[in-house]
């Protein structure tokens, strides 16, 4: 995996939680990073989130850290299909994985839901210059 590492926004946002939760958080960055290194890494301390995309609208992916674990949101998965059951949530656009440990980054399915949601990114991105 990739070890970016954290800047000061980043390493701010993951202070307040436990040691546990930040190396989550950590390694799903690491997780996320090689899927998607030309996108950019955006941190907004008002929601309390870490997230990949060109700008707000555009977040393929983000990290969400709570007390006990971090949710990986991940874009256009209502519209993907998850055998593995691993999205939750009730979003229009994105859905979360819930991550405890670093086990659960280890997942072929999870890498496949990603992967789906950065294809489709492209692919609207593609419509749209045409």
């Amino acid at each position: 995996m990739n070890t970016k590492l954290p800047n000061q926004d980043v390493a701010d946002l993951l202070a307040p939680h436990s040691p546990e939760v930040r190396n989550v958080a950590l390694l799903a960055r690491s997780f996320v990073f090689p899927a998607m290194p030309d996108i950019p890494e955006q941190v907004d301390a008002k929601v309390r989130i870490i997230g990949y995309g060109p700008k707000s609208a555009d977040i393929v992916s983000m990290l969400m850290s709570t007390r006990t674990r971090v949710n990986l949101g991940i874009a256009f998965a209502i519209e993907q299909h998850d055998p593995a059951k691993l999205l939750e949530g009730t979003g229009k656009l994105r859905l979360h994985v819930k991550l405890k440990s670093k086990a659960d980054l280890q997942s072929a399915a999870l890498k496949s839901l990603l992967s789906a949601a950065i294809a489709r990114r492209e692919e609207l991105a593609q419509k749209l210059k045409k």
